[in-house]
């Protein structure tokens, strides 16, 4: 059962990965809403950090895992990751 449920969430957040890669390649811009950092972008990074188990984490897809990487090299996520004392991989 456990399988079962893992696999449906994979496939369903699978598809929401894809639409935030879309969205990245159809503006180009660094964040989420193109240009400037925004109250969404740490909400995306701590949702798709719960891909990390995945067997297609979000850090996987081009556009994504470079954002990603864009949050994660941000001071204050590196703050908020230390305090936390959240082991890696992060994403």
């Amino acid at each position: 059962a456990i399988a079962q449920v893992k696999a449906h969430a994979e496939t369903k957040v699978g598809a929401m990965l894809d639409q935030l890669e879309a969205e990245l390649a159809r503006h180009g811009g660094p964040w989420l809403l193109g240009e400037s950092f925004s109250a969404l972008d740490p909400y995306a990074l701590m949702l798709c950090r719960w891909t990390r188990g995945f067997a297609r984490p979000a850090r996987s897809l081009p556009k994504l895992g470079a954002y990603l990487q864009r949050a994660l090299a941000r001071p204050a996520t590196q703050r908020v990751f230390e305090r936390e004392a959240l082991k890696q991989p992060w994403v």
